[in-house]
């Protein structure tokens, strides 16, 4: 069976919201702002693009979830919630990486070698955790909405 669009809509949502999580904590570490940074940039990089690439990695990668035919095991859904959350911090850090080599760095490889090592060290855990954890509740809560299908 194929995953629909309302499970990769639910998955994105799922993860989503679970990424608000990450969001917070790094807000709460890059407190107070330079005074060179605006707010907008602010929202924008730290708030906006991390929520919009974790539901769109939730929908793409972790659809499947909600499936029970791609996924039959708890197991699996844990993994594939660990892969979202990875490729999602990756996407963002690749992201942010360009756009300090477009603006004021020269090498982009080294931006983003050392945006990846001090990412993982302060969130990259807490975002496995994270996503892991979405992954199983998805799992377990795909019981009670194949429950609602069309009364026959």
């Amino acid at each position: 069976m194929t995953i629909t669009l309302k499970q990769r809509a639910y998955a994105g949502l799922a993860f989503m919201a679970a990424g608000l999580i990450p969001v917070l904590i790094v807000g709460s570490i890059l407190r107070p702002l330079p005074s060179s940074f605006g707010y907008f940039d602010y929202a924008a990089w730290f708030i906006a693009a991390p929520l919009l690439v974790s539901g769109i990695n939730g929908a793409l990668f972790g659809g499947g979830i909600l499936e029970p035919t791609v996924v039959k095991r708890a197991w699996l859904a844990i993994l594939r919630g660990m892969l979202v959350s990875v490729v999602s911090f990756v996407c963002v850090c690749v992201i942010s990486a360009w756009d300090v080599y477009t603006n004021e760095y020269t090498n982009f490889s080294q931006t983003l070698s050392l945006s990846l090592i001090v990412g993982f060290m302060v969130v990259g855990w807490q975002l496995t955790i994270v996503g892991m954890a979405v992954g199983w509740l998805l799992y377990k809560l795909r019981r009670p909405m194949q429950g609602q299908g069309n009364p026959s």
